[in-house]
């Protein structure tokens, strides 16, 4: 039995999965029978009751739609949700992917291959089965699940995954889960030997550095070697509906298309099979056997991806009930015969397999509002009513003030950034300036209430509120929700939050971040992104408050990252930069830029400059190690001390020369035209930081980028070295050993005193 200890730290891991975005659902255990599936032999087609045991679960139906949250494990709101005893499992496709190794079966071999083949992906969590196996964690493939080589992978492994369109879905089993282990029959639970860490996750995507490029190239290439099903038949068109066996209204299909490309919605796989099953219900004697078989053919291709082999097993006998078929006789067959079309043992002439397409996502119901007195009218009454002139527009009042220049109430806004810009910092600062009322970073603020969707948990939150009142004392008026709410729920999540917002009435509500609260939205999806917005904008019309979205940058760092109907439907963009400092670290300084302001000025072109403060928050009492976190500092002038720094001046050096020409007094040194840029700022450097130690021509360069070039620019590599062998032959230029260089002093101070700006 496992400890409660293992048990409990195998849900805190699920937990975190299901935040993360990574779907998992509950399975019920079958311990003495399973009365609600069978299992058929596929060499005769005899039908029995399943057999159930310890280490043994009913997968739930649709288990493929599973969408993270943590309701699939809550028993106080999903009567099927995790109890003991139970199983639990992870759904491939969506944050991450899953290696499946299972050395019984050639699994070791395979893991070789791909070892000594270098195309072993990099992994981001390890997990051990009953069976001596291993489930690895891997970054998205993007492809749907592929089994064994039969799946377009190598024997005893399988990928269970995903495709982005939600075709293929597979899951593995995770801890606590017991099952039997098939080498020695024990009863063994899974074990997380290397938890899921998602940070190393996201910084292997923002660096493309995943490794799954191998195994996505053989598994492409596997399946292009097979042999394209032959093209199917159009199905049978019925007449008449005499018993919908969906429960939904009758559309025959009509030879519209359904399934060209082998990929289909319940809709619409319901819409397919729907005319056979007609037709057979329709069936009279001597059509009856001939009918069934091509209901069964039809259905046959929508298994296990829609229905299992019981489920259409069903709908087919449900049809025969209809017709004058007894199943006792006197005819030759019965409907038994069919289960092998079904389970695959006896496939059909074109043997294609349908995949699953999750159903497109609904937006959030949008009414016009009705002002007072305008309760009882409808839409068109109401929107007449909104109607004015160029004149009246113009009189009416302008947009209010949350921080001014910045942001106004009543908008949609969003903060972007790369990952580790330290936007989610300046989030916090600006939610703490709003609760405040107190001037944020030169412009008057509103006080406003202020809520705080911290979508990433309460983990990371804790030490930078910490850090936050440490700086700037208590602060009231900042209420957090530390839970990943989403936008595209099975239980309403973000309606509820829109209530809660309305109550709380504040005037700034920070999500923080977008791809946290739209797990199942495409974010390169213009319809998924619509969901995304319509959502954004029910929190401002509950509340009038500026909702102010925190998103990534795309991997070039420029604009958003995903669909462009962001960029339409944002009334401000603020972009977060953060240069690298010479030594190749990203450094405490940011810079906020406006890149959109829809209503407003989109200011000087400037920016603002930040810099991050660290704050020292004492020993953590369970490792006892320093703890300490960031916020932005409030120092005046602390943003431009600290660009000094970072390009490797001192205070006293940088306000020698304040107010002076980049080329500064080199511009006068024999040898070096006036027009060489690059030779002046080379000798620049060497006066104001080699002194008596040198600089080498690595610290040299990176010296003058920081000082003269933006972020990601640089002088040419040939410009570079000539103008580097030029400055160093120079007379003045001296080697102080180890390709260490300065310039003499004594000719340095002499063209100082000659200097003209001086």
């Amino acid at each position: 039995m496992t400890p409660d200890s293992d048990v409990q730290k195998a849900l805190d891991v699920a937990r975190a999965l299901i935040r993360a975005g990574v779907p998992v659902f509950a399975a019920e255990p079958c311990t003495e029978g399973c009365p609600r599936s069978t299992v058929i032999n596929s060499r005769t087609g005899e039908r029995k009751p399943h057999v159930g045991g310890p280490g043994k679960y009913h997968l739930p139906k649709h288990w493929e739609q599973t969408i993270p949250s943590e309701s699939w494990l809550d028993t106080s709101v999903n009567p099927n949700g995790w109890r003991p005893g139970y199983a639990l499992a992870a759904v491939g496709g969506h944050r991450v992917d899953f290696l499946d190794g299972d050395p019984r079966n050639g699994g070791d071999v395979s893991l070789k291959q791909l070892e000594d083949e270098g195309i072993f992906p990099v992994t981001f969590g390890q997990q051990r089965t009953p069976s001596g196996g291993d489930h690895w964690m891997l970054a998205p493939t993007g492809l749907r699940k592929a089994t064994g080589e039969t799946g377009g992978f190598l024997a005893g492994l399988d990928l269970q995954a995903g495709a982005v369109d939600g075709k293929g879905r597979g899951f593995v089993w995770i801890a606590p889960t017991v099952r039997r282990s098939k080498v020695d029959g024990e009863l063994r639970a899974y074990e997380w030997i290397a938890e899921p860490d998602f940070e190393a996750l996201d910084a292997a995507i923002e660096e493309d550095d995943t490794g799954i490029e191998g195994i996505v190239s053989l598994i492409t290439t596997n399946r292009a070697k097979r042999t394209e099903p032959k093209p199917r038949e159009s199905a049978p068109i019925a007449l008449h509906d005499p018993d919908d066996p969906f429960m939904t209204p009758s559309q025959l299909f009509a030879g519209s298309g359904f399934g060209a490309e082998r990929s289909f919605t319940l809709a619409e796989a319901q819409d397919f099979v729907r005319p056979s099953l007609s037709a057979l219900a329709a069936a009279q004697i001597g059509e009856i056997e001939e009918s069934a078989n091509v209901a069964a053919a039809t259905l046959s291709h929508f298994v296990p991806a829609f229905w299992s082999v019981d489920e259409a097993f069903g709908l087919l006998e449900s049809m025969l009930g209809h017709t004058a078929y007894d199943p006792n006789g006197p005819s030759d067959w019965t409907a038994d015969k069919f289960l092998g079309v079904l389970d695959g043992s006896r496939p059909p002439a074109d043997p294609w397999t349908a995949e699953r397409r999750p159903e497109p996502p609904t937006a959030p119901a949008v009414a016009v509002e009705a002002a007072p007195g305008e309760e009882h009218m409808t839409t068109l009454q109401r929107l007449r009513n909104r109607l004015v002139s160029m004149k009246e527009l113009s009189q009416r009042a302008t947009p209010d003030p949350l921080v001014h220049g910045l942001l106004n109430l009543n908008t949609e806004s969003w903060l972007i950034g790369a990952p580790g810009s330290l936007k989610s910092f300046i989030a916090l600062d600006i939610a703490g300036h709003v609760a405040l009322g107190q001037d944020w970073q030169g412009h008057s603020v509103v006080q406003r209430p202020v809520l705080y969707l911290a979508a990433e948990g309460e983990g990371g939150m804790v030490l930078r509120t910490r850090a936050y009142m440490k700086v700037h004392g208590e602060v009231e008026g900042v209420t957090f929700l530390p839970y990943p709410v989403q936008v595209k729920s099975n239980d309403g999540q973000w309606a509820a939050l829109v209530e809660i917002a309305a109550e709380l009435k504040p005037g700034l509500i920070v999500l923080d971040t977008q791809a946290r609260i739209s797990v199942g939205l495409e974010e390169n999806s213009a319809t998924d992104m619509g969901v995304l917005i319509a959502a954004v904008g029910a929190l401002k019309r509950a509340t009038g408050a500026c909702v102010l979205v925190v998103h990534h940058t795309g991997r070039d760092g420029g604009n958003a990252r995903g669909s462009s109907a962001l960029d339409g439907a944002q009334d401000t963009e603020l972009k977060v930069t953060r240069p690298d400092n010479p030594a190749g670290r990203a450094s405490l300084v940011c810079k906020i830029t406006q890149d959109k302001q829809k209503d407003m000025s989109e200011g000087d072109g400037r920016g603002i400059e930040l810099i991050m403060k660290i704050v020292d928050l004492g020993i953590d009492p369970k490792t006892g190690k320093p703890i300490s976190s960031l916020v932005v500092n409030p120092e005046n002038d602390a943003a431009d001390k600290a660009m000094r720094e970072l390009e490797g001046f001192t205070v006293a050096e940088t306000e020698s020369f304040k107010g002076r020409k980049p080329e500064g007094w080199t511009a006068t040194v024999e040898g070096v035209p006036s027009n060489a840029t690059v030779k002046r700022r080379i000798l620049q450097v060497l006066a104001d930081h080699a002194h008596g130690r040198g600089l080498t021509a690595a610290q040299a360069r990176a010296a003058v980028i920081a000082r003269w070039y933006e972020k990601g620019k640089a002088p040419d590599h040939d410009s570079w070295i000539d103008s580097w062998n030029t400055i160093t032959s120079l007379p003045m230029a001296s080697n102080l050993g180890g390709e260490r260089w300065a310039l003499d002093q004594a000719e340095i101070n002499g063209l100082r005193a000659a200097d003209p700006f001086a």
